[in-house]
């Protein structure tokens, strides 16, 4: 039994509609599934973003190796200047040790020379003396220097180097329990080595000592 025409219209039209809904998701998805694929819309960096990042990292390596070449060529000279006041602390220990052991009433000198007598081992002046045997010392400091001489003779030792200061002793007068010295002797003797530190300012090494022997 043949069906009515208008029935068959409703079925096309229903299958029509079908396809032109098909047809439409389809073509509304092709872009979407070829975008995927599209070099545009792929993740990364750029030419210029490279470009800076190297810029930047040339400028940081080469501040780091400035930082480190200057370190290297300033090393030597902070070696020579920490050996310069460890030289002057062993010196300054050695002045006041013959300080401590000098005599009292056989002080004399100025701000930059200093004469006593004090108890030295193995020479006084060209001779071969025993130990803690009574000489005279003299220290004579000056043209960034201090020497150390004995005996009463012309030769010297170099105890201190490097120094920058002009005034190098100071004397303190008392009244000693000795019994040979007469009167308010030296008994108190100070010493000032001033250097330059690492950064150029000054450091002052300061000390004093009393004068312990009677004769």
């Amino acid at each position: 039994m043949a069906r009515p025409l208008s029935f068959r219209l409703q079925i096309q039209a229903w299958v029509a509609d079908r396809s032109i809904s098909v047809d439409h998701a389809l073509t509304n998805m092709t872009p979407r599934l070829q975008n995927r694929h599209d070099p545009r819309c792929e993740t990364g960096l750029t030419l210029i973003e490279l470009i800076v990042a190297a810029s930047m990292m040339v400028v940081i390596t080469g501040a780091a190796v400035a930082m480190l070449t200057s370190a290297m060529r300033q090393q030597p000279e902070l070696t020579e200047r920490a050996d310069q006041i460890g030289s002057a602390r062993v010196g300054m220990e050695k002045m006041l040790r013959e300080i401590r052991q000098g005599v009292v009433g056989s002080v004399s000198g100025t701000s930059s020379e200093l004469k006593f007598e004090s108890y030295v081992d193995g020479k006084c002046g060209s001779a071969t003396v025993a130990t803690a045997t009574k000489c005279a010392v003299k220290y004579i400091c000056g043209s960034g220097k201090c020497t150390r001489s004995t005996g009463g003779t012309g030769t010297s030792t170099t105890l201190v180097g490097g120094l920058t200061n002009s005034s190098f002793f100071g004397y303190v007068k008392s009244v000693s329990s000795c019994s040979t010295a007469t009167g308010e002797p030296y008994t108190y003797v100070t010493v000032a080595l001033e250097m330059r530190s690492d950064d150029g300012s000054p450091v002052m090494l300061q000390d004093g000592a009393n004068l312990r022997s009677c004769a």
